[in-house]
């Protein structure tokens, strides 16, 4: 037996960064500071200016910016604002209005090393010069007096109000402030090396401190009634080139070094111990680390010096990458037991010892294995190993005693092209290109299942399954699966390429497809899960199983996590480390006994550790970042006021979420402008359009990519303000003008009546005798005026039946739409609306048109519609719906002479047309204002129309779009104008409203056809209950 002992074989375990530099926003790669301000954006000093980072986009400010100067040193986060220490020696303040610069009056300036905020709320700063300063309330720089003398400070921190730690060239100092506000040196702390102090920090639990001493040399300080207490920290870790410490939430120290990375030391019940380093053997840029920083969601951002940032990518994900030209980069197959690692890769077996990764056996056709790929890999037990091969058969491994035999299955090739293994206690079962093969361990006798022995859907066999029913499941070539269970074969047709099989602890199957996405087969249902429902991508190369119960599934370029009780899915691809161009093998993944996860793809393999995994993510930190009004900026304040007008209101918003920004979805509501959240979505603007006098208030949510949404949203409200003319007290002057006037004319009325009185009895006879005269004259006109009526009212009757020749008759209805009605209730005598619908071979077109006016007009336009339709489907024989509306607009402007020259008001109208294609169970539907709706398993959908008539408009050269949908049995469509929704009625004389008719068909849509036409048209004349009918009113209900 050979064992190589080499790090090169296969590396133990990588972490993932992702690296910010230059290229993607940084102002330089050279990162001297770090934090996180209390809005969540992250705040990088570098030696050009500082960056303030979203997850997404990097801002970059300089002394353009007011700041004091573009090398940043160092820096401290207050409630109040952060402070920024430069290496001119003076300081930048920074808070909501912006950048303030503070000078320091000293002639000697050098870099400032350290800030500190005093418990007073006075920033005290150090530099190599002057020793330590402090800012004052009134932003005054002042000198801490030291009552021996100021000597260069390189670093320092509050003890307490009055006591402070002091890190010198020659050594740490312990100091108290005294009565006169001055510094006064108490002791040297003799136990710690006296080199200079490069850092002193905090430890977690404010009890003590941790202490850099020179570049070598780390202590921990802890102050105590009889004085200090050091300790030394990784004396046997020989690290050199220190640069800082910091301790992250669960108490691991991180070391950034100069030559050797970054260490992690974790602490234990005796002190620490090195967990791990990470250098450029890891994935760093280089070994070079200038400090290590952890945001607030608990990501640990490191500074590669000269090469930006980096990001550790969540360590519950880490890497293996074979070496390829020895062993093969693909992962074909996995197993694990335990005590080793068994991957099959395109040239071999690999096995690694749990215990030592180094420990490395590598079985090729050295070692008895044929030169072929492994494809699939079962450890029955801890002793034997089946292995199968792409052309070779199948072959066991005698593990303790390390012999490697060839399993006879068959003589052919199809049947010695493995594609799975799998087993009970006493049954191998074997997946191949020639069928399926149950081996009887007991009997030591093979059965095979094909198409021609058991009615296999195919011979090739993908996959084999044995659930948790001892049903065995078996994906083929075919877009059939199949499973036998009691000897007996069952089979059902999924329409798709099936490959991977696996089930969730509720006994459900889950069957992973070739462009089809994944299947649930329950007892009683199948359920699809495709990338419209969030899945990376319909091509699913594995399935596995977690302990929490969710699914797994590998396709090309990552991963996507299932959560089994409410199907949400999440994409692992980039956020975890996986590049795009990872290609996942098939059935290549494993859940080993101590639930990790493992995958293997064309680079190596990817494992889940379960236990690293953090049980609660936090939200993303929301933000508004800018607002617009009419395309310009306004400032962000929590109400803004606008004066009368309507207004384009532009908001743009960021979820901050370092772990995963892409991953962060938005939703929102403007109150008093939507009638309902949005869905959730990656778009972080939105634009609303005509927005007029009135109280508004926009909420905004965030939820990260596990689905944890902000507690608390987001808000800011907008009141624009109501123009006079809109106000009560205008129509209370308009009402005070009004009695005046009124009262004025009654008066000069009487006035002149007086005046009048006399000349009128005088003339009484005269008139009396015009009088008789004159209402002989009336009585004539009134009776021509009553004949003329007449002949009218005639003549509008008899265009009423044009018209209803004109229109199909409601049996032409019934006759080729089985399940329908229809409601057409003029508001005169003839209508503006009508309704239209042919049959063109295998496809029914239907439309219903509200005209301009209504009456007479509305009339004629509803004929002159309805020609042009006939001429455009019958005739031309155009059956695209957004073509139809295009030819008719074109067509109505023609007939109508209309032109953008002309002001008057354009004739026109509004639509909705639908064809349904009865071949393929397809509805195509375009609009001209009016909508469709549809009503499916008890929810409504709305179709939208173009916003755009049929008529001449600004925007003619836009041709109509049409939208398809799936039509199913059962489906509810409505076609309706805007006479239903807009009638008033009701105690409080209102607009029916859409809301409310969409409610209607809700509750009725599963009545018969005229039983839901008569609720239409009672519910209406309740509504109305004697109130005038403003507009022609047409309703359309087809089923499928």
């Amino acid at each position: 037996m050979i064992i190589f002992l080499c790090q090169n074989i296969l590396s133990a375990q990588d972490n993932r960064f992702i690296n910010y530099g230059v290229d993607q926003g940084l102002p330089q790669a050279y990162v001297y500071s770090i934090s996180q301000n209390s809005e969540g954006y992250l705040l990088i000093g570098t030696g050009d200016g500082l960056a303030s980072f979203d997850g997404i986009n990097f801002t970059n400010y300089n002394t353009s910016d007011s700041l004091a100067d573009n090398f940043i040193s160092c820096n401290l986060n207050t409630p109040k604002g952060e402070w920024f220490g430069h290496m001119n020696g003076n300081l930048s303040f920074k808070n909501k209005d912006g950048f303030h610069k503070l000078i320091q009056n000293s002639n000697s300036k050098s870099s400032v090393t350290d800030i500190h905020m005093h418990s007073s709320g006075n920033i005290w700063y150090s530099n190599q010069t002057d020793g330590l300063l402090q800012v004052v309330k009134d932003e005054s720089v002042e000198p801490v007096v030291f009552t021996d003398g100021a000597f260069p400070v390189f670093s320092f921190e509050f003890i307490n109000a009055n006591e402070l730690l002091v890190g010198s060239i020659d050594g740490l100092k312990y100091c108290r402030i005294n009565e006169n506000n001055e510094l006064v040196i108490v002791s040297e702390v003799n136990e710690i090396n006296q080199n200079r102090i490069n850092c002193i920090c905090k430890d977690k639990s404010e009890t003590g401190f941790y202490i850099l001493s020179g570049n070598k040399n780390i202590y921990h300080l802890s102050i105590t009634k009889e004085g200090f207490s050091t300790t030394r920290i990784g004396a046997d870790l020989n690290m050199d080139g220190i640069q800082n410490i910091f301790e992250d939430q669960s108490s691991n120290l991180w070391i950034s070094t100069f030559g050797q990375g970054v260490h992690k030391l974790a602490k234990d019940s005796v002190g620490f111990h090195l967990d791990k380093t990470f250098d450029a053997s890891s994935g760093l840029q280089s070994d070079n680390i200038k400090l290590v920083y952890e945001d607030s969601e608990g990501n640990i951002w490191i500074s590669v010096y000269g090469k930006g940032l980096a990001r550790l990518i969540d360590p519950a994900y880490t890497f293996y990458s074979p070496n390829e030209e020895t062993y093969g980069s693909e992962i074909s197959a996995i197993s694990i037991d335990s005590k080793y690692e068994w991957l099959g890769t395109d040239k071999g077996l690999l096995r690694r010892d749990v215990s030592n990764y180094n420990e490395v056996r590598f079985y090729d056709s050295y070692r008895g294995l044929p030169f072929d790929k492994i494809t699939a890999l079962y450890c029955r037990d801890e002793n034997d190993l089946w292995i199968g091969t792409a052309k070779n058969g199948v072959y066991r491994l005698n593990i303790k005693e390390d012999k490697l035999i060839r399993q006879f299955i068959a003589n052919g090739i199809l049947e010695n092209s493995v594609n799975s293994i799998t087993g009970t206690e006493d049954q191998i079962w074997i997946a191949t290109k020639k069928g399926a093969c149950n081996y009887n361990l007991s009997t030591n006798e093979f059965s095979w299942y094909t198409i021609s022995k058991g009615g296999l859907p195919h011979n090739c066999v993908n996959h084999i399954f044995i659930d948790s029913k001892d049903r065995v499941w078996m994906s083929t070539l075919s877009n059939s699966i199949a499973f036998i269970q009691n000897l007996e074969l069952t089979k059902f047709d999924l329409s798709a390429d099936i490959r991977s099989i696996t089930e969730d602890s509720k006994g459900n199957v889950w069957i992973g497809t070739l462009g089809k996405g994944v299947f649930i087969y329950q007892e009683d249902s199948i359920t699809n899960l495709t990338v419209n429902d969030g899945l990376l991508s319909d091509y699913c190369y594995s399935l596995t199983v977690d302990k929490q119960n969710r699914i797994w599934v590998s396709h090309r370029g990552g991963l996507s996590r299932i959560n089994t009780p409410d199907f949400k899915i999440k994409r692992l691809q980039e956020n975890i480390g996986i590049s795009k161009s990872a290609e996942f093998q098939i059935n290549s993944s494993f859940i080993d006994k101590n639930d990790n996860l493992w995958f293997g793809f064309n680079r190596g393999l990817v494992k889940f550790n379960p236990l690293l995994e953090k049980s609660v993510t936090s939200p993303p930190v929301l933000k508004i970042k800018s607002i617009k009004i009419n395309d310009e900026s306004v400032p962000l304040n929590e109400k803004i006021v606008l004066s009368p007008g309507r207004y384009k209101i532009y908001i743009e918003f960021v979820g901050i979420y370092f772990k995963e920004p892409e991953l962060v979805k938005y939703r929102h509501l403007f109150e008093g402008y939507d009638e309902k959240w949005t869905d959730f979505t990656t778009t972080n603007s939105v634009i609303y359009h005509g927005v007029s006098d009135g109280n508004f208030n926009f909420i905004l949510e965030a939820s990260n990519g596990d689905g944890i949404s902000n507690k608390y949203p987001v808000n800011i409200k907008f009141h624009i303000k109501t123009p006079f003319w809109k106000q009560a007290w205008f129509y209370l002057v308009l009402a005070f003008l009004s009695i005046i006037s009124v009262v004025f004319y009654i008066k000069n009325r009487e006035n002149k009546l007086k005046r009048e009185n006399h000349i009128l009895e005088e003339k009484v006879n005269e008139r009396t005798i015009e009088v008789v005269k004159q209402k002989e004259k009336i009585e004539k006109q009134r009776d021509l005026i009553k004949s003329a009526n007449k002949d009218i009212t005639d003549s509008i009757k008899y265009a009423s039946k044009i018209q209803a020749a004109v229109i199909p008759p409601a049996k032409y209805l019934e006759k080729v739409l089985t399940e329908s009605f229809i409601i057409n209730q003029p508001k005169a005598i003839v209508s503006g609306d009508f309704y239209w619908l042919t049959k063109v071979d295998d496809k029914t077109i239907v439309a219903l048109a509200d005209c301009t006016g209504h009456g007479v007009p509305g009339a004629f336009m509803s004929m002159l519609g309805i020609t042009m339709l006939n001429e455009i489907v019958n005739h031309k024989k155009i059956t695209s719906a957004s073509e139809i509306l295009n030819q008719l607009r074109k067509n109505i402007i023609i007939s109508l002479r209309q032109s953008h020259d002309d002001t008057t008001p354009s004739d026109g109208m509004d639509i909705s047309l639908i064809v349904i294609d009865h071949a393929k169970d397809r509805l195509t539907f375009s609009g001209a204002f009016n909508p469709l709706l549809i009503v499916r398993d008890n929810k409504i959908t709305t179709l939208k129309a173009d916003r755009m008539p049929i008529g001449i408009y600004h925007q003619n050269n836009i041709d109509f779009t049409s939208r398809e949908i799936d039509l199913n049995t059962g489906d509810m469509l409505y076609l309706y104008t805007d006479g239903y929704p807009d009638q008033f009625g009701g105690e409080d004389d209102r607009k029916f409203t859409t809301r409310q008719f969409k409610n209607v068909l809700l509750k009725i849509h599963e009545k018969p056809m005229m039983v839901q036409k008569t609720i239409l048209e009672r519910t209406m004349e309740k509504w109305m209950n004697g109130t005038e009918q403003i507009d022609d009113i047409t309703v359309m209900g087809i089923r499928i």
